[in-house]
C-alpha cells in the first residue's frame, strides 16, 4: 500500500537515531544546555512524518476493504 514501507522506514530509523543519540557526546557547546542534543531534535520531524504515513496507509486499506464488500 502506498505509504506504508517509507511510514516504517521513517518511523523505525528515526527512532533508532533518537536512542542512539542518547550514548553520543555532544558535538558543540551550545547543545550542553539542551534537554535534548541537536540529533533527537532534528530525528522528531521525521519520526511524525513517519507515523503520520503509517496512519495514513492503515486508513486508506481499511477504506478499501469496507468499498469492496
Amino acid at each position: 500500500q502506498q505509504g506504508l514501507f517509507t511510514g516504517v522506514f521513517f518511523s523505525l530509523s528515526f527512532l533508532a537515531r533518537f536512542l542512539i543519540e542518547f550514548t553520543k557526546e555532544n558535538q558543540s557547546e551550545f547543545e550542553n544546555g539542551l534537554m535534548l542534543n541537536m540529533g533527537q531534535l532534528l530525528s522528531i520531524p521525521f519520526f511524525l512524518i513517519g507515523i503520520y504515513l503509517l496512519i495514513y496507509a492503515v486508513n486508506k486499506i481499511k477504506t478499501v476493504k469496507t468499498s469492496n464488500c
